[in-house]
């Protein structure tokens, strides 16, 4: 092999593997995610009551309108450990698809900053997370719980 190509594989090889490392991690997060449509629900909490019909779809309309910005799967939510550090959502929507899938929508509301929301797709499975001001996601919550 000459020097020339040598060199040629050397630039090529630098260039190369970062731009496929950067674009491997980064799509993930910057690519649409594809969500379930949802057709009904509940909400766990602050208390337990299923979701009308309205309500379910007000919250499908929100969600199929934010696909993206979601963070990596696997995130951990807002302090998850023992008492008394541990924090638990305010509202969490528990929804289902057409096919029965789960779709479980977590919000943790904070007074001085953005408000946490997590989703998975699986009960007791891993979150993707995504920060949101109060007024963003008004219109995914059902009415009795807009307000603090």
């Amino acid at each position: 092999m000459r020097r020339e190509q040598k060199l040629l594989l050397a630039f090529a090889a630098i260039v190369l593997i970062p731009v496929s490392i950067v674009w491997f991690v980064a799509w993930p997060l910057i690519h649409a995610w594809h969500l379930p449509v949802v057709v009904a629900g509940e909400m766990t909490e602050p208390g337990e009551r299923v979701l009308t019909d309205s309500e379910a779809k007000n919250a499908n309309l929100w969600l199929q309108s934010h696909t993206t910005g979601w963070g990596p799967v696997g995130e951990r939510p807002p302090a998850m450990g023992k008492p008394p550090h541990k924090i638990t959502p305010n509202v969490v929507l528990v929804m289902k698809s057409a096919e029965k899938e789960p779709l479980i929508v977590s919000l943790w509301r904070f007074d001085h900053g953005s408000d946490v929301m997590g989703i998975q797709t699986m009960v007791n499975g891993p979150f993707r997370m995504q920060s949101y001001k109060e007024a963003d996601v008004t219109d995914l919550l059902p009415e009795d719980v807009r307000v603090r």
